[in-house]
C-alpha cells in the first residue's frame, strides 16, 4: 500500500471512532433533556394545581363576602 492510502484509511478509521462517540454523547444529552423536561413538566404541573387552589379560596372568600 502507498502511504498516501495508509494515511486515508486511518483518517477514515479516526471519523468512524468519532461519530461513535458522537452518537453516544447524543445519546446521553437526548437522557439529560428528557430528565430535565420531566422534572419542569411536574413543576409546571404542581403550578396549576397550586394555582386551582388558590382560585379556589378566592371564590370562597367572595361567596362569604357576598354573605355578610
Amino acid at each position: 500500500m502507498d502511504e498516501h492510502k495508509i494515511q486515508i484509511d486511518t483518517m477514515v478509521n479516526k471519523l468512524k471512532v468519532l461519530d461513535s462517540r458522537i452518537q453516544k454523547l447524543e445519546s446521553l444529552a437526548d437522557g439529560v433533556l428528557n430528565e430535565v423536561e420531566s422534572i419542569y413538566r411536574q413543576q409546571i404541573k404542581e403550578l396549576h394545581l397550586k394555582k386551582e387552589t388558590i382560585q379556589q379560596k378566592i371564590s370562597d372568600i367572595q361567596e362569604t363576602g357576598h354573605n355578610i
